[in-house]
């Protein structure tokens, strides 16, 4: 990667980082909420994902053996090979501590080496304690399941479900059929909607020989609602629901266990906001050559009307291109802020 782009990486890495330590504090939050902690988990396996593969892109090897041992213990944690205890909730934080510490060194050309102590811990919470695959023996959802969507399950998926079904939740099956030409935000409306009561474990979509101009979703769906409910709440979309059978005790498959399935789940489709990265030299020289162009042009009309209205718009421009120039400060305050809640949980 060129200089330009790692500096870029750098610039947009913060973001990531701070991304990290927000979902984080919302964790320890709501690490009894077993839907909240579910979605929690599964974003900052992303973003630890993401981190990973950019910084090592990057030639940042120090930042990328981090992320990926802090992936490794996220992954060990939503597929229930570890419990979110304050040990590993400690580790992730200190994760994302050696991290920030790593590329900040990157952006002022230090050189660094990734810290021991964090990647031991790391890799010692997320190494298979003993009896632990005992006490796992592959259950069953305790539900059954359309065959072709049960073999499509991930390992993720299945451990997901299992975890939603032993909290009470009934798990639905959700058909719905769209469009070609605006089928993803109909897919994402109908997500947003489902997310509001439930959680969305699986979808499988695919295009029926007779229709090859629209695209059927099936979406395995874990809620509360009643299927009353959730047939109003979806019938917007022209949606069918129907729910899956509890299994009798003893009797239950496994819900796709050992079937091929692919290593990383889907992230839930999103609409980022673009964003433009210019460095500050640029912006400042951008300011100064607005500034001269409107003097000029002011003195060149004189006290004409025209000239006090390019004043005025000249004003304008310049103080959004002022603007531009200013960064938040809340990332600075949520840094103290972090540093406080770390020593109060330190001293107890």
């Amino acid at each position: 990667m060129d200089d330009q782009l790692t500096r870029e990486f750098l610039a947009e890495s913060e973001e990531l980082v701070e991304g990290l330590y927000a979902d984080l504090e919302l964790l320890r939050a709501r690490r009894e909420d077993g839907r909240g902690r579910r979605e929690l988990v599964g974003r900052l396996f992303r973003r630890a994902h993401t981190l990973k593969g950019t910084a090592s892109a990057a030639g940042l090897d120090p930042a990328a053996e981090v992320a990926h041992e802090f992936e490794s213990l996220l992954d060990a944690v939503r597929l229930g090979h570890a419990g979110l205890s304050d040990a590993v909730l400690d580790a992730f934080e200190e994760a994302a501590s050696a991290v920030s510490s790593c590329l900040g060194a990157a952006s002022r050309g230090e050189h660094v080496e990734a810290p021991r102590a964090p990647l031991e811990r790391l890799r010692a919470l997320a190494a298979p304690q003993a009896g632990a695959e005992a006490k796992r023996a592959p259950s069953a959802a305790g539900v059954a399941l359309p065959e072709e969507l049960a073999r499509s399950l991930t390992e993720f998926e299945r451990q997901r479900l299992r975890e939603a079904v032993e909290e009470g939740a009934r798990v639905f099956v959700v058909v719905a059929d769209f469009n070609l030409t605006d089928f993803d935000e109909q897919f994402r409306r109908l997500s947003d909607a489902l997310g509001e009561r439930g959680e969305v474990v699986s979808t499988l979509p695919g295009v029926e020989a007779g229709a090859p101009d629209r695209v059927r979703f099936r979406v395995l769906h874990a809620t509360d609602d009643e299927a009353a409910r959730l047939s109003e709440r979806v019938a917007a979309f022209g949606a069918a629901v129907q729910e899956c059978a509890r299994e009798p005790a003893g009797e239950a498959a496994h819900v796709g266990e050992g079937a091929a399935a692919p290593a990383e789940p889907a992230a839930p489709m999103s609409h980022p906001a673009l964003t433009v990265r210019v460095s500050l030299e640029e912006l400042d020289g951008l300011l100064a050559a607005a500034h001269e162009l409107f003097a000029e042009t002011a003195a060149a009309l004189g006290e004409s009307e025209r000239a006090r209205r390019v004043r005025a718009r000249s004003a304008e421009l310049e103080a959004r291109l002022t603007a531009l120039r200013m960064v938040p400060v809340r990332a600075t305050l949520e840094r103290a802020a972090r540093a406080g809640r770390s020593a109060a949980r330190a001293v107890g």
